[in-house]
């Protein structure tokens, strides 16, 4: 059963078109064969064998998520109830080593600006990092998320609320 969220987030995305007017792939899919595509990862749902992991970084997560860590190439997202609590720690881990790793990282639309010297200071290559301002619609954001995942070396991140 879908939270009210994933309900929404799955109404923008069938409902979203490309800059160039093109539905997605999204639209001709049903509910439960995206809910059983591998790039989805649920909590709760094993992992292929082959798929490949990045640690969190957090020894105690690592032990309870299936392969031992984030799944990569696949979407992580950590939900809280409330801004501010620091659930970016959870992830920052991981960003440092996908951008030690020569991967970029695009910030699509942070709700704040985030803080180089704390990033830094805990191994994040601020070189490696894109900071996408100033896109206020949903459709925007998706579109930017989109246009990064395509380029291959590009981790997008999106802290904060994208619909």
């Amino acid at each position: 059963m879908l939270t009210p969220a994933e309900q929404r987030v799955l109404e923008i995305f069938r409902n979203y078109t490309d800059r160039e007017g093109q539905p997605p792939l999204l639209k001709a899919m049903s509910l439960e064969a995206v809910l059983r595509d591998p790039r989805l990862w649920r909590c709760g749902r094993a992992l292929p064998n082959e798929a490949e992991t990045i640690p969190s970084g957090f020894a105690e997560i690592d032990a309870l998520l299936p392969g031992g860590g984030w799944p990569r190439g696949a979407l992580v997202e950590i939900l809280t109830d409330i801004e501010g609590i620091g659930a970016l720690r959870l992830a920052i881990p991981a960003l440092a080593h996908l951008s030690q790793s020569e991967q970029w990282l695009a910030w699509i639309a942070p709700p704040h600006l985030p803080y180089g010297p704390a990033l830094a200071a805990h191994g994040v290559d601020l070189a490696r990092m894109l900071l996408v301002w100033g896109i206020e619609s949903p459709r925007e954001r998706f579109w930017a998320l989109e246009q990064s995942c395509a380029q291959g070396r590009v981790a997008p991140c999106s802290p904060g609320r994208v619909v």
